[in-house]
């Protein structure tokens, strides 16, 4: 775990689709959540959503210029916002 940059980590969260999530979306969270745990990880664990944008990829491509900023939002609101049993 030393390799990992600081003491938060975000894992980017999708829409909820049958076929992506076929236990649902929340599933998917907290089974990536327990993983990470397991790990012995005990930094904060934050849901990234991007809105629109299914994948940073998409952000990107969606306005390059503004790409940064965008991101930095992203991951304000996901500071701030209920971690939930992303906690």
């Amino acid at each position: 775990l030393d390799h990992l940059p600081g003491p938060e980590v975000f894992v980017q969260v999708e829409e909820d689709s049958a076929q992506t999530f076929p236990g649902g979306v929340a599933d998917y969270v907290d089974a990536v959540v327990r993983h990470i745990r397991s790990l012995g990880y005990p930094g904060r664990v934050h849901q990234l959503r991007l809105g629109a944008h299914s994948d940073l990829s998409e952000l990107h491509c969606a306005d390059a210029d503004a790409f940064g900023a965008e991101l930095d939002k992203a991951l304000a609101v996901s500071r701030t916002a209920e971690e939930g049993t992303a906690g």
